[in-house]
């Protein structure tokens, strides 16, 4: 069963409660994103307005509907770092 936006955002809080000041060391700042350090490197950021739009587009000559996750990834030690998320939904 799929976890809702809530559920997930409670799973994400409990979990970064639970880090030390240690952790910090093993996280990349978000304005170090990049190709490389995306497949790479780990993060710490947390998730705001979480949505799910959904779609309709052609495909071989039959309608269907497609669904994006959409959402704002913020750095979690510098709360000005931010970028806009989407994730397809399969």
């Amino acid at each position: 069963m799929a976890k809702s936006a809530a559920d997930q955002s409670k799973q994400l809080r409990a979990l970064m409660a639970k880090s030390s000041p240690d952790d910090a060391k093993k996280f990349l700042a978000l304005v170090d994103l990049n190709k490389r350090s995306a497949r790479l490197g780990e993060f710490k950021l947390l998730v705001y307005h979480p949505f799910v739009e959904e779609f309709e587009y052609q495909w071989k000559g039959q309608a269907r509907t497609g669904k994006n996750l959409n959402c704002l990834l913020v750095d979690e030690s510098d709360k000005t770092s931010y970028c806009n998320a989407q994730f397809k939904l399969t």
